[in-house]
C-alpha cells in the first residue's frame, strides 16, 4: 500500500518581502522533508507582479511544490493529512482551519526577539495608557533585552492609526496558531527563544510551540542587469571580511535624515573596529 505524502498549504501575504521567505521555506519542506506543498499566491497588479512571476516560474522549483495563484481558486479540498502555514497578516485563516480541524501554523520571518514583543503587545496595550513613544523607560519584554523607545517600529508609534489596530489584531491572534515557525536559530537568539518557551508569562498566554528553522535565505538569484554583474565582480575582488552588507528589505527606502544617521553609525562602527584591531 502506497501512503500519500503529507500535504501543507503555505499562504504568504502580498509583497515580495513576504513571498520570498515563504517560498524558500516551502522548498525546504519539499526537498528535505518529503512533503507536498501548495504555495497559495495572492496575485496583484502591483509593480512587483513581474518580479513575482519571474520568481515563481523558476525552472529550479521542486516537482512537489505546486504554485496556486489566488484567485481564481474557489475552494480547497483538505483532509486530515493537511496543514496550513500562513503569514502574520493572514491570521483570519485560523478561523477556517479551526472549522475544518486543520492545523494552522504561522511562519514568522522576523527575529525571535520581535516575536516575543508581538506576543507581549496585547498586555502592553492593555496596561499602558499613553503612547508607547512617551514611556520614560525602555520596554521590558519578559525574559528579553529591553527595547529602546526609539527602536519601536512605525506601526506601534501611534496607537490611534489603523495600521496599529490592524497589527495589534493579528499579533493578538498568535496564540490561536498550532505552532509558530520562526526564521531564526538557537545559537543566534538563545535568550529570546528560551524566554518564549519557558518564561511564565508566555506559558500563561498560552504561547504555541515555537520552531526555529533558520537561517532560511534565498538560494538562487537571477541577475537582472549589468549593474548586478558589475557589483558581483567588484565583490569578488575584495579581501575576505572586508565588506559590510546592508539590506533594507524588498521595498525599503530611507529618508534624508535616516541616511545621515546611517552614515554616522557606519563611520562610528568603522572607527570602533579600527580601535579594537
Amino acid at each position: 500500500m502506497v501512503v500519500d505524502k503529507p500535504h501543507v498549504a503555505v499562504l504568504p501575504n502580498m509583497g515580495l518581502g513576504h513571498l520570498i521567505p515563504h517560498l524558500e521555506f516551502a522548498k525546504r519542506l519539499v526537498v528535505h522533508h518529503g512533503i507536498r506543498v501548495s504555495l497559495l499566491v495572492i496575485t496583484t497588479s502591483e509593480p512587483s507582479a513581474a518580479a513575482q512571476g519571474q520568481l515563481l516560474s523558476s525552472p529550479h522549483l521542486p516537482p512537489d511544490l505546486n504554485i496556486v495563484r489566488l484567485p481564481p481558486v474557489d475552494k480547497m479540498i483538505l483532509d486530515h493529512d493537511d496543514a496550513l502555514v500562513t503569514d502574520l497578516f493572514a491570521t483570519q485563516a485560523f478561523d477556517v482551519c479551526k472549522e475544518l480541524s486543520i492545523p494552522a501554523y504561522l511562519y514568522s520571518t522576523t527575529s525571535a526577539a520581535f516575536n516575543a514583543f508581538m506576543l507581549y503587545l496585547a498586555k502592553l496595550d492593555n496596561d499602558v495608557k499613553c503612547e508607547f513613544i512617551d514611556l520614560p523607560r525602555p520596554i521590558q519584554v519578559p525574559g528579553c533585552s529591553p527595547i529602546q523607545i526609539d527602536d519601536l517600529l512605525d506601526q506601534v508609534r501611534n496607537r490611534k492609526i489603523d495600521e496599529y489596530k490592524w497589527f495589534l489584531y493579528h499579533v493578538s491572534r498568535l496564540p490561536l496558531a498550532t505552532g509558530i515557525i520562526i526564521n531564526s536559530w538557537q545559537d543566534l537568539e538563545p535568550m529570546s527563544i528560551k524566554s518564549i518557551r519557558h518564561n511564565p508569562f508566555f506559558k500563561k498566554i498560552p504561547t504555541p510551540p515555537i520552531y526555529p528553522v533558520g537561517p532560511i535565505i534565498k538560494q538562487e538569484e537571477t541577475l537582472s542587469n549589468t549593474a548586478d554583474l558589475e557589483c558581483l565582480e567588484w565583490l569578488d575582488k575584495q579581501p575576505p571580511d572586508s565588506v559590510l552588507f546592508l539590506t533594507f528589505g524588498s521595498g525599503g527606502t530611507l529618508s534624508f535624515e535616516q541616511q545621515t544617521e546611517l552614515v554616522w553609525a557606519l563611520t562610528l562602527l568603522i572607527y570602533m573596529a579600527g580601535s579594537i584591531y
